[in-house]
């Protein structure tokens, strides 16, 4: 879930929740968090150039409104 997270891939709920308890700082799951953080960014220096579909830009840009 935590790659999820960091991915911004989880529903709403999920999401929220998650963040509710991250914001406690919890000792297992904040250090996993920060972990798959740390994965997600790796991954996309990985990335082998490929365009992002259209509009995708524009989605990233509300989701980080929201």
């Amino acid at each position: 879930m935590y790659e999820l997270y960091a991915l911004g891939a989880l529903e709403a709920a999920d999401r929220a929740a998650l963040a509710a308890h991250l914001a406690h700082g919890c000792p297992r799951c904040t250090p996993a968090e920060a972990e798959a953080r740390n994965l997600v960014a790796q991954l996309a220096c990985l990335s082998s150039g490929i365009l992002p579909p259209a509009g995708l830009r524009e989605k990233i840009l509300r989701f980080s409104k929201s």
